[in-house]
Parts: structure tokens; sequence; C-alpha cells
């Protein structure tokens, strides 16, 4: 009886060894075509919605997939925010901003486009991260 009982238990083990270990969750902004519009800003935020102080980091990568920005790791306390550093649209083409979380439903991240370049809040474009 304990022979069987063995047997069974080796290709477990094997299994569970050869599982790649998941390190966190990566959230990405849907693509926007940055060469599209040639004034303003780009500004890739995180918010960690959860309950306790975590890391997050942070890309903004342009439309040829070449960071722009980051990859930047911040220490985010619960319910608040951290931002990339701004990419002036006149000279760069920013596409996505990824975001490298321990857990995905703890975190939100969007793409701010100001293409104004003002900071009144006008003609803001968000581009949420799922």
């Amino acid at each position: 009886m304990r022979r069987s009982s063995w047997l069974w238990s080796v290709p477990v083990v094997a299994i569970v060894v050869a599982s790649p270990v998941h390190a966190g969750g990566l959230l990405t902004t849907a693509p926007y075509l940055g060469s599209f519009v040639r004034s303003g800003f780009a500004t890739c935020v995180a918010a960690n919605v959860g309950g306790r102080t975590a890391d997050v980091t942070i890309t903004l990568l342009d439309t040829n997939g070449n960071v722009l920005v980051g990859p930047d790791t911040f220490t985010v306390p619960p319910r608040t925010t951290r931002s990339s550093t701004s990419v002036n649209l006149a000279n760069q083409s920013p596409a996505l901003c990824q975001f490298e979380v321990g857990s995905s439903r703890s975190w939100r991240g969007s793409m701010f486009i100001n293409p104004d370049g003002g900071i009144d809040g006008t003609d803001v474009v968000v581009v949420p991260a799922q």
C-alpha cells in the first residue's frame, strides 16, 4: 500500500517543480497612436486601490515598442497615485503604458494625453489599462 501512494506522488512533485512562479500582474493601456497628435504631453498614471503599500513599475512605450520613459519603480501607499515623467508629443510618439504590479486587483492605470499641453484639463484623453 505504501508503494502505490509513493508512485502517484512523483508526477505531482514534478509538475509543481516545473510550473513557473507568477510574480505579479501586468496592466497595459490600449494602443494610442501618438504620432497623430503633434503637441501637448502624455503621462502614465498608476493608482494603488488596495489596502497595502505596494510597488509598481511604470514604462511608457512608443509606436515601435521602444521605451520612452522608464521602467521606473515607485512604492505607493494605499489610495494614492504615482505618474511617470511626461513626454512631449511634438517630438515623441507614445503608444501605451505598462504597469508591472503585484496584484492587478489592487491597481488601476491610465495614459493621460493632453493635446493642448495646458493644465486646465481641457481636451484631455484618458486611456485606461486592463
